[in-house]
């Protein structure tokens, strides 16, 4: 609820707290939003595997991640990984923000981008394990099937998908936090069409984002709509990242 908020603090050495909300754009404002997202990767795979309808699809998937002002490195982290028959997709949210944060998510996705396999609920099982005794975080998973033209998801925390497209679906956000509470993971199973547009984002973009970009959608490539989600719904006061999918004919 504030523009920025610090706590410095050490035993026998007392609690300085430091809380200041601006009234109008915070100095420096335009040039915290024009800095260049700290990864921003578009990758575009084909196949021709047909949808419900007898169309082959094309999948473009664009990722895109912002540090909050006035951090330089994010506390979260997006994974594109290609496997076999499919692509993994993960979106990580390291609770808090700033160098811990990063540490954190940089640590999880990179146990994510050396896996071969893509057992969403064992791979839940093993990140928690890994975030055991930190500041924890929220996470999504999901496995895009090239043969199927399927999206599988599996998540803890507050990171959010939802699809865009002909029949709109939203997955269900499950409570915890990795690495404190963690509930049985419920794996969710959405079939993909040609002009689908899957967004799957941290809790630094609005959730109302996906009403207002929406007349825009079929005019754009995936990494101009992960721009505009961000460009539109991020917010000043927190990390913000999104992984976009665009299934074309």
């Amino acid at each position: 609820m504030v523009s920025e908020f610090h706590i410095d603090s050490a035993p026998g050495k007392g609690c300085r707290v430091r809380v200041r909300k601006w009234l109008t754009l915070p100095p420096a404002a335009h040039a915290a939003s024009e800095r260049p997202a700290v990864a921003m990767v578009t990758h575009t795979r084909t196949h021709q595997a047909q949808d419900a309808a007898g169309q082959s699809l094309q999948f473009e998937i664009a990722e895109i991640n912002r540090p909050c002002y006035p951090e330089y490195v994010s506390g979260d982290s997006t994974v594109v990984r290609p496997l076999q028959d499919g692509i993994l997709l993960a979106c990580i949210d390291a609770s808090g923000h700033g160098k811990r944060a990063h540490a954190l998510s940089v640590l999880l996705a990179d146990h994510l981008r050396a896996t071969t396999h893509h057992d969403l609920a064992s791979l839940l099982h093993q990140l928690h394990q890994r975030a055991v005794g930190t500041i924890g975080a929220a996470i999504a998973v999901a496995y895009l099937d090239l043969a199927r033209n399927t999206l599988s998801l599996a998540e803890i925390g507050n990171i959010r998908i939802r699809c865009i497209g002909a029949t709109p679906w939203v997955g269900i956000c499950r409570d915890g936090v990795l690495g404190e509470r963690f509930s049985t993971p419920d794996v969710q199973h959405f079939s993909l069409q040609a002009d689908d547009v899957v967004l799957l984002f941290s809790d630094g973009i609005r959730e109302a984002i996906s009403h207002e970009i929406r007349p825009r959608l079929h005019l754009g490539t995936a990494r101009q709509i992960s721009e505009a989600v961000l460009r539109v719904g991020g917010k000043t006061t927190d990390d913000a990242s999104c992984i976009v999918v665009k299934c074309k004919t």
